[in-house]
């Protein structure tokens, strides 16, 4: 028996587990993710193979939907559909939000789900203490953008403070910021009646310009 540990949800007359973890490795292969975090739901009926068959997993990759080869010693082949997913963990509410909730540790609790399909790269980070909650959220429910977001770091008429870095050179402006931005977006500010910077705002409430 394999020592890959893969949760499988399968139907009456499964595949052996041993054959069913193959299987998951190929996918995991292919995604370039660990084996651990693949989950398997057979499609249709299915059918117990000989010790002996031989096997292959065939699909793009880019859905949940593969195909499963089995040829029989005997010559035999037949084919079976296999959905595909990943575990992630995910942020949830530990209890109800209400609007404008500035979230602390003790708001944010982690569960495990599977996204059928290939693994893909997160919108944003995940929500962490400090980010701002834009509308009640039910306990259990997941925290992800737009429900969640950043704290803004510069509003619209804030008095800010510039930092331009050219090297080991830094020279500091004061204006006012044209616009709202969360930590790591790009605002406009003025300088005086003829100037105005694009930078990046900074969690302290700074722009940042590089050059």
């Amino acid at each position: 028996m394999t020592s890959v540990r893969v949760v499988l949800l399968l139907l009456l007359n499964a595949f052996a587990p041993a054959a069913a973890a193959a299987q998951a490795s190929s996918i995991a292969a292919r995604w370039h993710v660990p084996v651990e975090r693949v989950r398997l739901e057979w499609l249709g009926d299915t059918i117990a193979p000989p010790a002996d068959a031989l096997m292959r997993v065939d699909g793009s990759g880019t859905s949940s939907e593969w195909t499963v080869v089995i040829a029989s010693p005997n010559g035999t082949t037949v084919t079976r559909r296999v959905r595909a997913g990943v575990e992630e963990r995910v942020a949830v509410a530990a209890h109800a939000l209400a609007r404008d909730t500035v979230l602390v540790a003790q708001d944010i609790a982690w569960s495990s789900v599977v996204r059928w399909g290939p693994p893909r790269e997160p919108k944003t980070a995940a929500p962490s203490a400090g980010w701002v909650t834009r509308r009640i959220i039910a306990a259990g429910e997941l925290l992800a953008a737009p429900a969640v977001a950043p704290a803004t770091a510069v509003k619209a008429g804030d008095d800010v403070s510039v930092v331009v870095r050219r090297g080991a050179l830094e020279l500091r402006l004061h204006g006012v910021a044209q616009g709202s931005a969360m930590a790591g977006q790009k605002v406009t500010v003025r300088i005086d009646v003829r100037r105005r910077i694009e930078g990046i705002a900074t969690a302290n409430g700074e722009v940042e310009v590089r050059s």
